[in-house]
């Protein structure tokens, strides 16, 4: 639960076939409500635990609630994202809901359905050649009160 990330994706050695995104470097991030983090749920007194809890516990991932972006550097150097999203467990029965959205090089490559209670996003996406990715949470409707997203194990493999 350091703070510390490892470099953005684009510099990450090329023998490693497979990373974890949430022990990488974003190149750029913002969140709807208290600060971006990685691998975490930043501190509050809504929500006591800094665990990623949707269900289950989940070892990486983002904090997200919406309206968010979290940008990363790819470098052309991934081909698939795979993983999951949801809502923090505590906050589930008052999420007024949200939209995972995934973006290669600007283009929208995935979009989830409204996600309430506890649905999950599923997600595996082409990345081959993209030089940019970005994790975005949109509102699922006009209200946004309770919308701690949680982008859940999201994994980069070549």
């Amino acid at each position: 639960m350091r703070e510390e990330r490892k470099a953005p994706p684009a510099q990450i050695e090329s023998d490693a076939v497979k990373v974890m995104l949430g022990d990488t470097r974003w190149e750029s991030a913002a969140v709807g409500w208290l600060a971006p983090a990685a691998n975490r749920v930043p501190s509050s007194s809504e929500v006591g635990s800094p665990f990623l809890d949707c269900g289950k516990l989940y070892a990486t991932g983002f904090f997200a609630h919406s309206p968010s972006s979290y940008v990363f550097d790819l470098g052309g150097k991934w081909k698939r994202l795979r993983g999951k999203g949801g809502l923090e467990t505590t906050m589930q029965p008052y999420a007024y809901g949200v939209v995972f959205v995934i973006k290669a090089d600007g283009k929208e490559v995935y979009r989830s359905k409204a996600i309430r209670g506890s649905a999950m996003a599923v997600y595996d996406v082409d990345m081959a050649g993209a030089q940019r990715l970005e994790l975005d949470v949109e509102l699922a409707g006009e209200r946004n009160g309770g919308n701690w997203a949680l982008w859940l194990d999201p994994e980069l493999s070549r």
